[in-house]
């Protein structure tokens, strides 16, 4: 059993399910905006954030070295399927009368490879 300290919400980190949505080409500008304010109470003002992880660093080099880590990496491997849902669960278990989409199949993974590259931050898609 974990010990109640590792419990507390304070130590709560991001789930997979809303990094996946941050992570989207059309949210990942704005989160990684909304993370890097410049705010006191964060590790170096909050400039150096890990978009996939949800962590702050105190320098860039602390951020590069977190990236060649096995966590981050085993985080971005998570990260390329996509997460389960209460859709999913429930059309699995028989309930409700939705059906899902074609593209939509427990089988089916949805890979997000060309948001997650590890190197550098996604940029806005430009019209």
């Amino acid at each position: 059993m974990p010990r109640c300290s590792a419990l507390k919400t304070k130590y709560r980190k991001r789930d997979l399910d809303q990094v996946y949505e941050d992570l989207k080409p059309e949210n990942a500008s704005k989160r990684l905006r909304e993370a890097t304010e410049i705010d006191e109470e964060k590790p170096a003002l909050g400039q150096h954030y890990c978009l996939s992880c949800g962590k702050y660093f105190c320098n860039m080099s602390a951020l590069e070295t977190h990236k060649k880590g096995k966590p981050h990496k085993r985080r971005m491997r998570n990260l390329e399927s996509e997460p389960h849902c209460q859709e999913i669960a429930d059309w699995a278990a028989g309930v409700g009368s939705r059906k899902l989409e074609p593209g939509n199949s427990l089988g089916e993974a949805r890979p997000l490879r060309a948001a997650l590259s590890a190197d550098e931050p996604p940029t806005p898609p430009t019209d």
